[in-house]
């Protein structure tokens, strides 16, 4: 028998994995620094840079332990799972080009609903929600 041939390769090999089931959606795990920035955002739209200038003045920064690289990550993953998205703004760019971003509906549905839980309060900043 050759080597490629499945049937003399281990049968584990080629068992079937479990299947995802397509109406089941996976709960969105949001991180203190990604709800600190969907309620930023939530005040007003402003890109990565403004929300950063924004944590500094409130001085959040170090409690939600949200550095400026974890602000640019967490608003990629909020934009993916269309928590916020690009806004539309008339003014034009005062230094590179930025993208502007705004919660949308589903964004302050979540950010309510994780708020509604008392537990996010007394948790550190690498729980998950």
């Amino acid at each position: 028998m050759r080597k490629d041939n499945p049937s003399t390769q281990s049968p584990q090999k080629y068992a079937e994995k479990p299947r995802r089931h397509p109406g089941r959606a996976k709960k969105l795990a949001l991180t203190t620094p990604d709800l600190v920035l969907l309620s930023l955002l939530a005040e007003r739209p402003m890109h990565g840079y403004q929300a950063n200038l924004e944590l500094e003045r409130r001085e959040i920064r170090d409690w939600a332990n949200l550095s400026r690289p974890q602000v640019y990550y967490s608003m990629e993953k909020l934009a993916r799972t269309g928590l916020i998205r690009a806004a539309e703004t008339g003014q034009p760019a005062a230094g590179p080009e930025r993208s502007t971003f705004e919660t949308t509906a589903k964004g302050r549905a979540a950010l309510a609903s994780t708020l509604e839980h008392q537990e996010w309060t007394t948790q550190r900043s690498g729980r998950r929600f």
